[in-house]
């Protein structure tokens, strides 16, 4: 009986676990269009790829870095 207990419980777990990581997965994918999004709504409007990056730091808490890398990635998309 115990032993039931314990399997159900790490079954449990295991669906929680799957869950959390789609979700996770889900909320990435969105922030990632999100930033493509703006990237190239930007670029519209200005041709300065520093000044895309800063409100990317700014709008999606990027570290700077990690924003001039997605302006780069999707610039030419």
């Amino acid at each position: 009986m115990v032993t039931l207990f314990n399997q159900e419980h790490v079954t449990e777990i295991h669906e929680y676990n799957l869950v959390k990581d789609a979700r996770n997965e889900g909320q990435q994918e969105g922030l990632e269009k999100g930033i493509r999004a703006t990237v190239l709504t930007l670029k519209e409007f200005t041709a300065d790829k520093a000044a895309v990056a800063q409100k990317l730091v700014k709008q999606f808490e990027l570290l700077p870095q990690t924003a001039e890398e997605k302006v780069a990635q999707y610039w030419e998309s």
